[in-house]
Order: structure tokens, then sequence, then C-alpha cells
């Protein structure tokens, strides 16, 4: 028995084709012929494969079109992105105050940030802190890289309640600068 190979969608319209076109053409002269346990007379074949290939073409042309439509939507969605993101923006700062009038356009409300905790501040500040000694002096693309070794734990003195960050006093110099940024020496 030999091996058959599945056709593409093009292949089998193309072999219906060519079954309805013989068909047609020698109508008048092909007998009846008996399969599938029936007699089937060469009216009936051809208007089945008529039908077969009349389903295939629509197929096809159903295809192209839904491609056609997906190409214009994507080209559409391209073209008025920006205008939709700004309308959008545009909507919510009118209607901020108005979380009704906003769910007629179905958008949310803008939400406001929490406010960090004290001992969040504290993390950070600490975490900063690290992050810059694990640095040091390198090149831009390299201090990217480094992080700060992970806080575990921060010690706060009951004594010193204040969250502000240390102050770092000025870094005094021998006159005034040249202009590249470095001081200059006598």
């Amino acid at each position: 028995m030999a091996a058959t190979t599945k056709l593409t969608k093009t292949d089998q319209l193309n072999e219906d084709e060519g079954l309805a076109a013989g068909l047609q053409k020698n109508a008048t002269t092909l007998p009846a012929l008996v399969f599938a346990g029936a007699s089937h007379p060469p009216t009936e074949m051809l208007s089945v494969m008529q039908a077969r290939v009349a389903a295939g073409q629509a197929k096809v042309t159903t295809y192209a079109a839904y491609m056609a439509a997906v190409e214009a939507d994507r080209a559409q969605q391209a073209e008025t992105k920006e205008y939709v993101t700004q309308l959008k923006a545009a909507l919510r700062l009118n209607y901020s105050n108005a979380p009704d009038k906003l769910a007629d356009f179905s958008l949310v409300p803008p939400t406001k940030p929490a406010p960090k905790t004290a001992l969040s501040k504290v993390v950070a500040q600490a975490r900063g802190v690290e992050t810059r000694k694990a640095r040091g002096t390198v090149a831009p693309r390299d201090k990217a890289k480094v992080k700060g070794a992970p806080i575990t734990t921060v010690t706060i003195n009951a004594s010193d309640a204040s969250l502000e960050p240390p102050t770092v006093a000025p870094v005094a110099t021998n006159g005034p600068a040249t202009g590249n940024g470095t001081p200059r020496t006598p």
C-alpha cells in the first residue's frame, strides 16, 4: 500500500477542481459508478465535486478577507495608539474626582501610592548606604551591576529618633576651581 501525503489547502482545492473539470468534460460519456455501496450517476458526482470546490474557494476567499481584516486592524491600532493614550489621560484628568464618570468610559480612577512608613524609609536609606559602599568608584555600567548587601537588621538608637539622613560636611578646597571640577593646587 502506498503512503499518502497530506495535501495543503491549495493543493486539495486544485485537485478537487481537476476532478470537477474532468467530470464536467466527460459527463455525457461517463457511466454511473458504483462505490460506497451505491450507484452514483455522473450528474451526482459532478454536483458533489462542484459543491466541494465552491466550499474550498469560499474558505480561501474568507481566509484572505480575514487576513486583510486582521492587517487593517493592526494598522489602525498602531495608527491610533498615541491618540487613544492621550484621550484616556485627558479623560482621567478631567474626571479624576468623579469615579462614576470614569466608569462610564471603562476607566478606573488613578490611585495614589500608599505613604511610606518610617521603617521603609530607614531600610531604604540603609540599603542606599550599603549600595554606595559596595560600588566604590567604577564605570557607570559596572556600577549598575553592583548592589548593596541585603539589609537583615537595622539598629535605631532611642536617643536618635530622627529619620533624617546624615549630613555630609562640604569638602574644603585650596582655592577657586579651575573650571573642570578639580580644585587648583598652589
